[in-house]
């Protein structure tokens, strides 16, 4: 058999690169479509880690915790955050001390205080008791995309009296979180 001992000529070599090129400029956008889903996946579950956490922890030392949430200030540039606090007594508390400096969340990220993704007055924490029990709270996570805002991840507790931490996705087919 006959090998060539030539290599590759001009012409080959910049047909390849131009086909990586291509498939460069089709594949970044959505590698950056993923990779921001998958900063939203891990922002939902610290949330939901924090959460089970301050579940724990009342329940271990028979004091209410929280963890309060602190959203993003669009003037000041802040990113969302959450506060673990600690309460003068095991339901009700009256006074609450913060445990550690603010845990923030990634950057371009919103945070909104209902499933529903609507901005409102409710309360801005999860308390949870020495039985388990909390307030009843879901928290939408997702990206501002110009004048549109992408909802991902709803996390919160769905019933009050278990304390029950759930992460739900939101399905765009339904138009819903599953």
């Amino acid at each position: 058999m006959y090998y060539s001992s030539r290599g590759f000529t001009l012409l080959e070599l910049i047909m390849s690169l131009a086909v990586t090129a291509g498939l460069l400029t089709v594949s970044l956008p959505i590698y950056g479509a993923w990779l921001d889903k998958q900063e939203n996946r891990s922002a939902a579950r610290a949330i939901a880690g924090a959460l089970r956490e301050a579940r724990a922890a009342a329940v271990a030392h028979h004091r209410e915790y929280r963890v309060k949430f602190v959203s993003q200030q669009p003037a000041s540039g802040q990113n969302p955050s959450f506060i673990f606090q600690l309460g003068n007594l095991s339901r009700n508390s009256s006074e609450w001390e913060d445990l550690a400096a603010g845990y923030p969340l990634p950057e371009g990220l919103f945070l909104r205080y209902t499933q529903s993704c609507a901005e409102d007055d409710s309360p801005r924490y999860l308390s949870f008791n020495p039985d388990g029990s909390s307030n009843s709270l879901y928290l939408c996570l997702g990206r501002s995309k110009g004048a549109e805002d992408e909802r991902t991840f709803a996390v919160g507790v769905s019933h009050s009296s278990t304390g029950r931490v759930t992460i739900l996705r939101w399905d765009g087919a339904c138009s819903c979180f599953r």
